[in-house]
């Protein structure tokens, strides 16, 4: 851990947002009162999200105040306490495209607003705010850019900051009470054991109406019983990735030049370049798993085309579609489900992460196309001496992206 001021350094003047501002020492002359003045940060992305926003808000600062009356508080009173570093460091970033709707540009207005007046109310004493303003006409994301830059933006302002821990959240996410006290314990694992990242679990909040239920139900056991089987077929790409589930030290952030910028899965890149980190570094496979979790929204959004809104609002409309009389509830209740894979695809991953033999495996026409044997040579010839770094290789080559690949090839075999 001894290199991460000089990989802080590295990344915030080559790979950062800021890193002009940075490199014309602009940053310093605004923020230097805020470096290295607290340990964890949250960054959270904001876009239409005001009055609900502050239930997120409230959250957060209940868990420091949870946080506050254990042991891992060095005050005997929460009122008492006046050191910033044991407070959280809570990043904005309030964020819209120039095109967007009228709505959303005064209802982010509305939030800044409401934001200024909140830093000094005595019901978030925990939190400390640093507010990003990326709305018309004070500032705008670049065009075709989305979540994956605000948040990305967020995180290259907590590096500069120098807080140790960077957790992600969303603007409708809430928190368990003990998600702060784990945030503590998870940055005095980095600091002794040199650990790079970690993940909560996620239930989903209770939805408006028995269909959304019903289809976030199925949609969150889906994902967790995916991960569970991948994690089965000994593949280290298994955690679930989304958003605000991730958490990341500084020196990793670093490491994997900070957040991918893309509209959309840039948690999927982020966390499969954490786990790829993690290998490289001759650490083990599995990934730490935080006890407490966050509890992002059931609702339906299509404010991104892959997330999980848009997923819920297909499952209750292709469920509706399959009933001649959408009007009849149990008919459709009985249609929301999200498809879950077959057990063979799995069989078959397993099979071949087990035995890198691709001629004993359904897959083989997937893995010939990816030129697997030519790689795996190349990979033996490097690291064939060393079984532990072999297996690594390996895994940095079969990675989540390929997995993923590899279960739309498995799903074509059965058309």
């Amino acid at each position: 851990m001894g290199n991460q001021k000089d990989n802080r350094h590295i990344y915030l003047s080559k790979r950062s947002l800021l890193k002009e501002e940075y490199n014309s020492g602009r940053l310093s002359e605004l923020y230097s009162s805020l470096v290295d003045q607290h340990q964890i940060s949250v960054i959270i992305p904001i876009k239409n999200e005001f009055p609900d926003f502050f239930n997120t808000l409230e959250s957060l600062n209940q868990s420091w105040l949870s946080f506050c009356e254990t042991s891992f508080c060095e005050k005997s009173a929460c009122e008492q306490v006046t050191c910033e570093k044991e407070k959280i460091l809570v990043i904005l970033v309030v964020n819209a495209l120039k095109d967007d709707s009228e709505a959303v540009i005064k209802n982010n207005e509305k939030l800044l607003l409401a934001l200024e007046e909140a830093k000094n109310q005595e019901k978030y004493k925990g939190l400390d705010f640093f507010v990003v303003n990326l709305n018309p006409p004070m500032g705008f994301l670049p065009e075709k850019q989305g979540v994956g830059y605000a948040r990305k933006l967020g995180m290259d302002y907590a590096i500069f900051f120098d807080c140790k821990i960077l957790a992600c959240l969303d603007g409708d996410t809430l928190v368990q009470k003990n998600y702060v006290e784990t945030l503590y314990q998870f940055l005095d694992d980095v600091e002794k054991t040199g650990e790079l990242f970690a993940v909560t679990d996620f239930f989903h909040q209770k939805a408006e109406n028995q269909f959304l239920q019903k289809a976030i139900d199925s949609y969150e056991e889906f994902l967790k019983y995916h991960s569970k089987k991948l994690e089965e077929c000994g593949t280290p790409f298994y955690p679930v990735a989304l958003g605000p589930t991730l958490i990341s030290s500084n020196y990793a952030y670093c490491a994997v030049n900070g957040m991918n910028q893309k509209v959309a899965g840039e948690d999927f890149y982020f966390l499969q370049s954490l786990i790829k980190l993690k290998i490289a570094e001759g650490k083990s496979l599995k990934t730490k798993r935080l006890p407490t979790a966050v509890f992002p929204s059931s609702r339906i959004s299509n404010r991104v085309l892959f997330g999980t809104g848009s997923r819920i609002k297909e499952l209750v409309e292709e469920a509706k579609n399959q009933v001649a009389d959408s009007n009849i509830q149990e008919k459709v209740l009985e249609k929301i489900s999200y498809p879950f894979y077959d057990e063979w695809i799995y069989e078959e991953l397993k099979k071949f992460i087990t035995s890198k033999n691709q001629n004993d495996t359904k897959l083989k026409d997937f893995l010939t196309d990816e030129k697997f044997l030519e790689n795996y040579e190349k990979i033996k010839k490097n690291y064939g001496k060393s079984p532990k770094k072999l297996e690594a290789a390996f895994h940095t080559w079969f990675d989540g992206l390929k997995i993923i690949r590899s279960f739309h090839f498995c799903i074509k075999l059965m058309r």
